[in-house]
């Protein structure tokens, strides 16, 4: 997912809302440096996995929305890798 939050990434056990319903829990998170963004990866329910699908993470008390990726975030035909 890529979470619109500047404060803070997300971490793990952050919880996962849809709704204002639990739907799952973040498994892990950070900034993606080479991309700008607030990427975070996480457990939620198969119907909330598509993507596109508008979710909320739970960061430092707030709730700031997500959107689920199933597509590499960067980079994905490696057109970039260096040797």
């Amino acid at each position: 997912m890529i979470v619109e939050c500047d404060d803070a990434p997300a971490h793990t056990c952050d919880s996962i809302y849809a709704g204002g319903n639990l739907v799952g829990t973040v498994t892990s998170g950070g900034f993606g440096h080479r991309v700008g963004k607030n990427i975070a990866m996480g457990f939620i329910d198969a119907a909330r996995a598509e993507p596109g699908t508008e979710l909320e993470i739970g960061i430092l008390g707030s709730r700031c929305r997500a959107r689920v990726f199933t597509e590499p975030i960067f980079d994905p035909a490696n057109e970039r890798v260096r040797g």
